[in-house]
């Protein structure tokens, strides 16, 4: 049961993430600018240290999304936690 929950909430969780990034413009203006800094960076670099520097990217950014879900994971639980405690 517990498994279910959580994949439910992992698959909830993930949708609201998506759609709160698509509508904060802060994030999109970020994005916008985070793409063309790489764009201009691997303009500069031979086809071999621009794949390099993508695949740095791509580990990184996956780090960085997978350390996000952990602590988002986190605090529902320890918010899944509270609810139960205070329902005594």
């Amino acid at each position: 049961m517990e498994d279910y929950l959580e994949q439910q909430l992992y698959s909830l969780v993930a949708d609201r993430l998506a759609n709160t990034y698509q509508k904060d413009e802060e994030y999109q203006k970020l994005l916008k600018e985070e793409q063309l800094i790489y764009e201009k960076l691997c303009k500069k670099l031979s086809n071999e240290d621009a794949a390099e520097l993508q695949k740095y990217f791509m580990a990184a950014t996956s780090t960085a999304a997978k350390k996000e879900n952990l602590a988002y994971e986190r605090g529902m639980r320890d918010l899944f936690a509270l609810f139960k405690y205070l329902s005594k």
